[in-house]
Order: structure tokens, then C-alpha cells, then sequence
């Protein structure tokens, strides 16, 4: 049996997403008795929403994965980064010591061309990397703080898209305050997860060499 130790990152990466789209959803078409939005909720009633909730943060979650797919299909993911020109993970130092730190752990050889390494090949040796920290119980805690906060943020994103198409469904351009404030709000919630990526490749480099 195996056993996966799960934190309140993790919960909160599913349950938000779940109730912003749930809410949206009730709120948009209040004739759809999928949940009652009422003051005085019942014990089973907020039982009810909570299961809900959860389980459509689990649907956002799997499409979100899709949709960053999508968005980092083009340069990669922050991680894919490191051996670009005028990128600011890493100093010039630091990258050196990551190289070093990568053939002396067997990750690479001695002859590796950084610069002409394939992303699908790079992609196998950052989750190699993950697998490292990951097991040893001294990593500082920031790094799953930084990819929760990502996971969030890219839940957020894909529950704010989905209210975007709903409200165009709903009102069309009848009311294109809300459409227009959506999709400002989807776009910042974008730029929070990109951020929240960098910083955890920044992270995830930072404790393999240190």
C-alpha cells in the first residue's frame, strides 16, 4: 500500500478553485439547483458543497495541467530556463555549480552540452533533481510553500476561465462589465502563477546547490 503524505497546500490547491467555480456557477444560473445558496446552510448542506467543491477542484486541477501545457509549450517551463542567455535564475557561479553538482551526482557526464541538451532530456534530469530534495527530510519547506502557491494560482486561472465562458454564455454582450472584469482578473491570476513558477525553479536550483 503506499501512503502520500498530504498538506493543507494541497487541500487549499483543490478546495478554492472548486468553491470560486461552484459559487460563479450558482450565481450565473440560479435556476440549476446544484447547490442552494442560502445564509443559514444546513450542516448536510455544507457537507454537500464542501464534497462539491472539492470534487470540481479536482476537474480544474486536471484541465489547469492541460491549459500551462499549453502555456509553456513555447519556451518551457521556468525550470527549462537555466541555460538561456539573459536569464536571471541563476548567477553565472551558481550555474557552474549546478553543473559540477550535476556530474558529481551522476546526473549528467562530464562532456554534457548544456546548451544543446534537449528539454524532453532536461525535463528527466530537473524530476531527478525534485527526487533528491524530495527525499531528504532537511529541505527547507519553501520550495513545496512556492509549487503549492503555483498549483493554487493555476487552479484559480482555470476556475476564473471557466467563469469567463460562463458569463459570455449567460449575458453575452448585454453585460460586459463582468466579462471584462473577469478576464482582467484571469490575467492577473495569470501573471501570480507565472511568478509562482519562477520562483520555485529559482528554489528548486538554490537547495541542489547549496
Amino acid at each position: 500500500m503506499i501512503t502520500e503524505k498530504i498538506s493543507i497546500y494541497d487541500i487549499i490547491g483543490y478546495f478554492i478553485p472548486g468553491v470560486i467555480l461552484t459559487y460563479g456557477f450558482v450565481l450565473f444560473y440560479p435556476t440549476v439547483k446544484l447547490i442552494t445558496i442560502d445564509p443559514q446552510l444546513s450542516v448536510g448542506s455544507l457537507g454537500l458543497y464542501t464534497i462539491v467543491s472539492y470534487t470540481a477542484g479536482q476537474i480544474i486541477q486536471s484541465v489547469g495541467n492541460f491549459l500551462t501545457t499549453l502555456y509553456w509549450l513555447k519556451r518551457g517551463r521556468p525550470t527549462d530556463w537555466i541555460f538561456e542567455k539573459d536569464n536571471n535564475l541563476l548567477s553565472n557561479h551558481q550555474k557552474n555549480r549546478l553543473i559540477y553538482k550535476l556530474i558529481t551526482k551522476k546526473l549528467v557526464s562530464k562532456n554534457t552540452d548544456f546548451i544543446k541538451i534537449k528539454q524532453n532530456e532536461w525535463s528527466n534530469i530537473v524530476r531527478q533533481i525534485i527526487s533528491i530534495i524530495s527525499n531528504n527530510e532537511n529541505s527547507p519547506k519553501r520550495l513545496e510553500i512556492f509549487n503549492s502557491n503555483y498549483g493554487l494560482w493555476k487552479g484559480l486561472t482555470t476556475s476564473l476561465l471557466f467563469l469567463c465562458i460562463m458569463s459570455f454564455i449567460r449575458y453575452g454582450v448585454s453585460n460586459l462589465l463582468i466579462s471584462i472584469s473577469l478576464i482582467i482578473i484571469t490575467i492577473l491570476s495569470v501573471v501570480r502563477m507565472r511568478r509562482f513558477g519562477i520562483y520555485y525553479a529559482k528554489e528548486l536550483f538554490y537547495i541542489f546547490i547549496s
